[in-house]
């Protein structure tokens, strides 16, 4: 799939597609690409790619398989190194996306306040006065 010069970034997004779903593939490459200082290219150098791995390995969780599917090996390594290093770290996109959810939770509630705040204004304004009888007397008066 790579090879020792250069690789295409097709190749690189199916080595990322062979640890993640489609949309967390691309999402996940995208972040390893700005970890790396590089842009989206077509193909990328050896030098590109050596920072690439690097990025790969300090970024990804479960980079084995992602350097394995690189490499053109399809599955991960069973080296404890690797797992420990993807069990013990987070990525940094993961941390960027829980702070992004905490963010937008936060956001929830305080729209939800506000509604309710509102709702209870609207309430309160939609609650019907007592109908005023004119003078003439109802049936309940009328009964007294």
């Amino acid at each position: 799939m790579a090879s020792s010069t250069n690789t295409s970034h097709d190749d690189l997004l199916a080595a990322f597609e062979a640890r993640y779903d489609y949309l967390s593939a691309r999402t996940m490459l995208a972040a390893t690409l700005k970890a790396a200082g590089q842009k989206e290219a077509k193909a990328y150098d050896a030098a590109a790619l050596k920072a690439l791995r690097a990025a790969i390995e300090a970024e990804v969780d479960g980079a084995g398989r992602v350097l394995a599917a690189l490499d053109g090996g399809g599955s991960a390594p069973s080296g404890k190194a690797s797992s420990a290093k993807a069990s013990a770290t987070k990525t940094t996109a993961a941390k960027a996306d829980d702070a992004a959810k905490a963010d937008d939770a936060a956001k929830a509630d305080a729209a939800a306040t506000k509604d309710d705040a509102g709702a209870k204004d609207d309430a309160a304004a939609k609650k019907p006065a007592a109908k005023s009888t004119g003078g003439r007397k109802t049936s309940a008066s009328a009964k007294k």
